[in-house]
């Protein structure tokens, strides 16, 4: 049997509130060739065209939202009044007797006169039913009743229209869009509760002005909207004077009415009339309850949509992460890409992974009790991502007079470098930013457009020293053009009060892509972005990029607060919020130290041990995190602990294996000089035969010749010259002669050692224009118990490798001088060459290790300085900054005089 009706068929219009009823008489009707049309609610009933039906159906126990019954609702209806009326209790049982009883009916309609037929078919209505006889008030009626069913059938179209929209803002938008029109109002306004329902929000608006609508939001305790809410109730206003609806806001007239959900009130709808003197009636507020209670359905329908939009991309995002954190297994990519999917997940703003001292090492240790010591001694960051945009209330501030230097770039319309090895107080803001974020190098550059006055200046730090040192005038005015354009949106989104921003608007990806195209053009890591304030302060606004730490330097840790620490000792996560009451003053200023409105932290556990910890941030807004954005949060750790362990094996192994080669490599340089010392110790001695002869010869000729003639001044001049070459030789012998542990320890004097290294490479030291100076404080004498020759080979060392620093460098100049302070002699080696960087100090006295290409350098030279030294009772230290000078300093226990 075919359920479509005839294209002639008999429509009939079901009136019932029960979904399984109407299912039931639907397919009894429709299989007997009638076509039925569903109205679940009175509303949706009287709003229907009831000239298109031949019969209607009703469930007479339903009620309007007035508390009517449907009955009472049909007698007052024009065109409804007029249908005739089957209830629902005269239906019967069977399906024989619904049919008969439909067809009786129908039969019974076309026989009867007008007045007859609704007599009939209203059996028990009054006589109020009858038609009025006054022509005059007949007209007034119709006319009413047609303006009640115009606005009933157009407020049905809203509804089936914003059920048919998914997205909230749209829902909210159409639903103050048609308040307005259905009460004929000035102002609409929408309102939503924050998380605690303490304030009203709003979300939605259409006739207020930006002025007022950015600072419009109402405490629940208000006596008209907030009564609303509270009480779940309408609220009319149709005084004579004006009305308060909240501080500095009054109107003449207004409608107020509740959004109920499943029987809780979720939010307020209201139309205001401001300036004109219209009022609104009972039937303005029975239109605005009808439209609340489909919005309330809308904004529940688009609210679930969006869960499950949420959902579906967590899903994907899962999926995405896992795919990228296992396509590498470079750590710093691997930290780098986690942070990124993090931010991407939570809608986060910035996100730090902590790691504990002793999992960085490979130590299993006990959970950690003393807040303390963990605070100060346990964590060190590991990379951190930024995409940050600050509300002004939230913003952190800068007095300008605090950056004399930038003041001066912005009159010279010039930029400026810092690196953290200058000591310009004028810098001291500076430095201290580059200290605290473990930057190698700041570039400052005021923002402006044209001529006109600076807007504001971006910082960039530089983590990386393969950047460029300095900025072209074309990157220049890209940086700045792109600052301009994050400028403009910046001042095109809400500000600080406006609450639709505080709620749901969060800045476009686009910013952010601006953002990046600057750091692509300035080769930097991360930037911050600030604007002038008209009292002479810096503003934050933007912060954007990422760093990781794996290598020292790293920024300044500080103490975690007590309420952290539990990550440590078991607890799942940590999560806070700064409105907060029972926040101490120690997490408080954490989390501004951060520049963060919320904080969650979160474990990372590898291998059954807790590692570290992931602190993720949300500047924008001031909420705690969603029960379900913390489990994706988890999941999404969880993926990161497998793949970070896995890259730190990688890179474990990477290194291994270079240092390996590395050992190999020097193994065979040191058997090549070992071989080199052994041939130089031949040559040496082959050439001390002749000197022999030379010095004898000349010495006999010297006996022989007159002291005034000048053959003598010639044979003079043969014996010096072989002498020298004679010490050379001898010298030469003494440091290619191989170490032996147990040479005996003799009494030397140490400036004669410096002495005798300075005649053998004092020619080599003065080439290329480099210039040497000597201090030595040869009083009173130094003596020192060493093994023969070992003194030299340390002097030897260091003199070259500061000759080797100053090669090509303008104004070259090295020097060894000495000092003496009672026992102690301290001897410095120093040169004015490029400097040595802060993370290789700590590697140069390791065996094997080198900065000089491949082939020049074995990475033994320091460290045989170092035995050295520290066998005859010394010390060696390094005193070295990136472009100032470096100095070795040997410090030795000495004696005015060989002693017994």
């Amino acid at each position: 049997m075919s359920l479509v009706p005839p294209l002639n068929a008999k429509r009939i219009l079901l009136v019932e509130e029960n979904p399984s009823i109407v299912e039931q008489l639907q397919a009894l009707l429709r299989s007997n060739g009638y076509e039925v049309e569903n109205a679940y609610n009175c509303g949706d009933a009287l709003a229907a065209r009831h000239e298109r039906f031949v019969l209607a159906i009703v469930n007479p126990n339903m009620r309007h939202r007035d508390g009517r019954t449907i009955i009472d609702h049909i007698r007052e209806h024009y065109s409804f009044s007029r249908l005739p009326i089957l209830r629902t209790s005269e239906l019967g049982e069977s399906g024989a007797q619904i049919l008969a009883a439909v067809a009786q009916r129908l039969e019974g309609g076309r026989q009867a006169a007008p007045q007859a037929k609704r007599a009939a078919n209203t059996q028990d209505f009054s006589a109020a039913d009858t038609p009025l006889e006054d022509p005059t008030i007949r007209t007034r009626t119709i006319n009413e009743q047609r303006k009640q069913l115009a606005a009933l059938r157009t407020l049905s179209e809203l509804g089936r229209s914003i059920a048919a929209v998914l997205d909230l803002d749209k829902v909210l938008n159409q639903v103050v869009e048609a308040a307005a029109m259905l009460t004929n109002a000035e102002e609409s306004l929408l309102l939503l509760p924050d998380a605690e329902e303490e304030t009203l929000y709003l979300r939605a608006m259409k006739g207020l002005d930006e002025a007022r609508a950015s600072n419009f939001r109402i405490k629940n305790t208000e006596p008209i909207v907030g009564s609303v809410f509270r009480s779940g109730e309408p609220i009319l206003v149709n005084q004579g004077s004006p009305q308060r609806v909240k501080t500095e806001y009054f109107v003449r007239s207004a409608v107020y009415v509740p959004m109920r959900l499943k029987g809780q009130v979720i939010g307020v709808l209201g139309v205001n009339n401001r300036r004109s003197n219209r009022t609104f009636s009972q039937a303005d507020q029975e239109l605005l309850l009808d439209l609340a209670a489909h919005a309330a359905v809308a904004i529940e329908n688009a609210r679930l949509y969006h869960e499950r939009v949420v959902q579906t991309r967590r899903l994907e995002t899962l999926v995405e992460a896992g795919m990228a954190v296992n396509s590498t297994l470079a750590l710093q990519h691997v930290l780098l890409t986690i942070s990124r999917q993090v931010l991407k997940a939570l809608e986060a703003n910035a996100c730090f992974i902590k790691q504990r001292l002793s999992a960085s090492t490979g130590e299993r240790t006990s959970l950690p009790n003393d807040t303390a010591v963990l605070a100060e001694n346990e964590l060190f960051l590991l990379s951190q991502a930024w995409q940050a945009v600050w509300q002004p209330d939230h913003a952190l501030r800068t007095p300008l007079e605090m950056r004399p230097t930038l003041r001066q770039a912005i009159e010279q319309n010039g930029y400026y470098i810092v690196a953290r090895e200058q000591g310009s107080a004028r810098l001291s803001t500076e430095l201290q930013m580059l200290r605290q974020t473990a930057a190698l190098r700041l570039t400052v550059l005021p923002l402006r457009v044209g001529n006109s006055k600076p807007f504001g200046v971006v910082d960039l730090f530089h983590r990386s020293q393969k950047s460029e040192d300095t900025l072209n005038s074309e990157a220049r005015a890209r940086i700045r053009g792109l600052a301009a354009e994050i400028y403009a949106r910046l001042r095109a989104l809400p500000n600080a009060r406006t609450v639709s921003f505080q709620a749901s608007e969060r800045p476009s990806p686009e910013l952010f892509n601006l953002a990046q195209q600057i750091l692509e053009t300035a080769q930097a890591d991360w930037l911050v972005l600030s604007l002038f304030t008209e009292n002479d302060q810096l503003m934050r606004v933007l912060q954007y990029g990422t760093a990781e730490f794996l290598e020292p330097p790293r920024p300044e840790e500080t103490a975690l607060p007590a309420e952290i620490v539990p990550i440590f000792q078991g607890q799942a996560w940590v999560n806070y919020h700064t409105r907060q009451s029972d926040l101490s003053a120690s997490l408080r200023d954490f989390m501004m130290s951060h520049g963060a409105q919320s904080i969650l932290c979160l474990p990372l556990i590898i291998k059954g041990t807790i590692s570290g910890m992931f602190i993720i941030c949300d500047m924008h807004e001031s909420r705690l995190f969603h029960p379900d954005e913390i489990s994706l949060a988890t999941a999404l750790i969880a993926q990161a602990a497998t793949a970070i362990e896995n890259a730190r094996l990688y890179r474990d192994l990477e290194r291994s294996l270079a240092n390996l080669k590395q050992t190999q490599a020097s193994l065979v340089q040191a058997a090549r000089l070992s071989t080199m010392g052994e041939l130089a110790a031949v040559v040496a001695h082959q050439i001390n035969n002749p000197l022999t002869t030379i010095l004898a010869d000349s010495e006999l000729l010297m006996q022989d010749l007159p002291s005034d003639s000048p053959q003598y001044e010639s044979a003079v001049a043969i014996n010096r010259s072989g002498q020298r070459a004679h010490a050379v030789v001898k010298r030469l012998l003494s440091t290619a002669r191989r170490s032996n542990p147990e040479d005996k320890a003799v009494w030397v004097d140490v400036h004669q050692t410096i002495r005798n290294t300075l005649d053998l490479i004092s020619t080599h030291l003065g080439r290329g224009g480099v210039r040497l100076e000597v201090q030595l404080e040869t009083e009173p004498p130094s003596y020192i118990r060493a093994p023969s020759g070992h003194l030299e080979d340390v002097w030897l060392n260091l003199l070259m490798n500061a000759r080797d620093a100053l090669n090509n460098r303008p104004n070259a100049a090295m020097g060894v001088l000495s000092r003496r302070s009672q026992s102690q002699l301290d001897i410095l080696v120093w040169d004015n060459g490029g400097g040595i960087p802060p993370e290789l100090r700590e590697s140069i006295f390791e065996p094997f290790f080198t900065t000089k290409p491949s082939g020049e350098g074995t990475g033994l030279g320091l460290y045989i300085c170092k035995q050295v030294i520290t066998q005859i009772g010394g010390r060696i230290s390094v005193e070295s900054a990136i472009g100032q000078a470096t100095v070795f300093r040997v410090s030795l226990p000495v004696s005015a005089a060989p002693q017994d």
